[in-house]
């Protein structure tokens, strides 16, 4: 019982015992100093009753204030609603005019290597000066800076734009052999200083050439010193993952036949190099697998601040500065003081929201590169490979559950990566019913070509209208490998059993006239108990029972199909492999 329950229940106690003894007493035989007496007597029992109750609570000494564990949330302009915790900066930043300048127009026809570009930092925070790379075949280029958001379904804000730069062919890159990395080593184009006037968030600067060629480089600006409740993380180290720029990415590369194997992949990619073009137009998976969440949190105003899991790296102790860390669509690369600083979070508090699949499921350390620190990312997918296996097994690149130190993703997020690649020419749809009967049929078939990437400009997000059901798998890409991720545990070489599995569903509704509607909340996930998800968000986050063997799932391809029964995340690129 608590203190003050306790006072209460002492004064309720005492004065009961006043009103019954004053029952038995006659009115006339009640005299004024017989009332002195009583009221004295009540008096001193309070007293006495009260005081005593404090020496206990306080065990005689004066009681102090138990500092936070966590940040204060109701700052300034923050309050607690149905959404979450929201801020007035967030509110207010996407009010102002939008713009979708950020899109890609006039591209399908554009040569490769029209205009292209890199930044010297994959975050920045105000007062840095961050230094673009610029090769176009354009004899002058300009730079447009766009804060990407919701800004009324636009997208984005212009934030900047320079003068009319002159444009440059530079030299071809580098290829380091054994190790197949691709590096640029390119004179600087442009530096731009960032000041005030750019608020923390996810950034796209648009590369136009004279002649309209155009692409983009992403740049995440952070606030070191926020202690907003929410930290969404830019996954950049799975984007330089993926790129394949140069020829080159930690999956395949450019084989003696000409063409590619997996073998010649690289074991180590760098961070100063342009992304692929066919990669979201330059923005890598930004524009696919990210802005969609970005754009709701900032619509709904949520007090979020940005990072990038290079940063989470650099400094893993700014993760206890916020209440819950979201992961966005593709997070599959983590180095091991990612990993650690993400459990130390969790053990103090800190939630985690995973959001994608394959996440914390390869293994990776960095090196500096001749533009600064951890912009060189190694990944030798195999222990016999790399060779500081002899020296220090528990930081070799292979896959974080396997040997030599098998430390899986399920000790994390609950649940384990499992691939089913698949080759073929054309999309496919699982369309079995039960166990046992599972098919693949393919859907229409896909031109041939000399990239397999879609085109950048279909990669624009229209974040105006729901881009469907933010929870469901996809098989898409031609002439790849595709994955899907089976959540469930491994038993340690054990006989198959049904064992518990987290299944997280994320959508967004719409009623019958169009609008979004505001479902139910459940508020259970990963972490312990902090500020619930935006209610626009159906999180279904529950514990089920899921038969390895024969459990069905409904696989769906295409981006209005709808979500899996088995809880399969959305990627707009193959998780895993290929």
């Amino acid at each position: 019982m608590s203190f003050p329950e306790r006072v209460g229940r002492a004064l309720r106690s005492a004065a009961a015992r006043i009103a019954h003894a004053l029952r038995s007493v006659r009115r006339p035989q009640l005299t004024a100093r017989a009332a002195v007496v009583l009221v004295l007597v009540a008096a001193a029992v309070i007293s006495g009753v009260v005081y005593g109750s404090v020496q206990l609570a306080t065990g005689g000494h004066h009681a102090e204030a138990k500092p936070r564990s966590t940040p204060r949330l109701l700052v300034n302009d923050h309050q607690i609603t149905q959404n979450g915790v929201t801020a007035g900066w967030v509110k207010a930043e996407n009010e102002k005019p939008g713009n979708r300048g950020w899109n890609l127009t006039n591209t399908t026809n554009q040569a490769p290597g029209a205009i292209e570009g890199y930044a010297d930092h994959v975050s920045a925070v105000q007062g840095d000066t961050v230094t673009f790379f610029v090769s176009t075949v354009a004899p002058t280029f300009h730079v447009e800076a766009y804060r990407m958001g919701w800004y009324g379904g636009d997208g984005g804000r212009l934030i900047w734009q320079s003068p009319e730069l002159p444009g440059t062919t530079q030299a071809a890159p580098t290829v380091a052999p054994g190790i197949n990395m691709v590096e640029a080593h390119w004179t600087p184009s442009l530096t731009v200083a960032l000041t005030s006037a750019w608020p923390p968030g996810d950034y796209v600067f648009k590369l136009v050439g004279s002649g309209n060629q155009q692409s983009r480089v992403p740049l995440t600006v952070r606030d070191d010193a926020s202690t907003a409740a929410y930290v969404i993380q830019n996954s950049v180290t799975t984007w330089q993952a993926y790129n394949l720029w140069g020829g080159y990415d930690l999956y395949q590369g450019r084989a003696a036949n000409g063409g590619m194997a997996f073998a010649d992949r690289s074991r180590v990619v760098s961070f100063d190099r342009p992304y692929d073009f066919g990669f979201g137009g330059g923005a890598a998976d930004l524009i696919g697998n990210e802005l969609p969440l970005v754009s709701l949190a900032e619509r709904l105003g949520l007090d979020v601040t940005y990072s990038t899991d290079v940063d989470l790296h650099a400094a893993p102790e700014r993760l206890l500065q916020h209440h819950a860390l979201i992961s966005l669509g593709h997070d599959e690369y983590w180095s091991s003081a990612m990993r650690q600083g993400v459990e130390t979070a969790r053990d103090h508090g800190v939630n985690l929201l995973f959001l994608g699949a394959n996440a914390i499921y390869r293994h990776i350390r960095f090196e500096p590169s001749p533009l600064g620190p951890n912009r060189h990312e190694i990944d030798y997918k195999s222990a016999g490979e790399d060779p500081i296996t002899p020296t220090n097994p528990a930081e070799a690149t292979s896959d974080w559950p396997s040997p030599p130190i098998p430390r899986p993703e399920s000790t994390i997020i609950g649940d384990m990566y499992t691939c089913n690649p698949v080759k073929d020419r054309a999309p496919a749809r699982s369309t079995g019913t039960g166990p046992g009967r599972q098919r693949v049929r393919p859907l229409r078939p896909q031109p041939a070509g000399p990239t397999q990437h879609p085109d950048p400009g279909a990669l624009s997000a229209d974040v105006s209208q729901p881009a469907g059901p933010l929870g469901h798998d996809l098989l898409h890409g031609t002439g790849r490998r595709r994955c899907l991720r089976h959540r469930h545990q491994r038993l340690g070489g054990g006989p198959r059993e049904r064992v518990p599995c987290w299944h997280l569903t994320v959508r967004v509704r719409r009623d019958p006239e169009g609008h979004r509607e505001r479902p139910g909340r459940q508020r259970r996930g990963t972490g312990r108990s902090g500020p619930s998800l935006p209610g626009e968000l159906d999180h279904v986050l529950s514990a089920r029972h899921v038969d390895q063997d024969t459990r069905p799932r409904r696989v769906t391809a295409g981006g209005g199909a709808g979500p899996s029964r088995a809880g399969l995340s959305s990627a707009r690129r193959p998780p895993g492999g290929r």
